[in-house]
């Protein structure tokens, strides 16, 4: 299964929203120790699970989606 997620920095309120199959847990944690993660400097930040997908197909829409509707830090051009 597929997820999105909100990931939130508790200061500065960024929002960055995601896609995994992993839980969001350890996703948080592999933004944080990522090298080049768009949320890597977020601090302690919360994460959200936006949705759940049976295909890569719907996630990556439900993903798009998600980015064009919402204030986020996303990069539409790297879906």
């Amino acid at each position: 299964m597929w997820k999105t997620y909100k990931l939130t920095c508790s200061i500065t309120k960024n929002i960055y929203y995601g896609s995994t199959k992993l839980g969001l847990e350890e996703r948080k944690r592999q933004h944080q120790q990522a090298s080049e993660s768009e949320c890597k400097y977020f601090i302690e930040p919360s994460i959200e699970l936006m949705d759940v997908f049976t295909t890569e197909r719907q996630m990556k829409n439900g993903k798009r989606q998600l980015i064009k509707d919402n204030q986020c830090i996303n990069l539409l051009n790297n879906l």
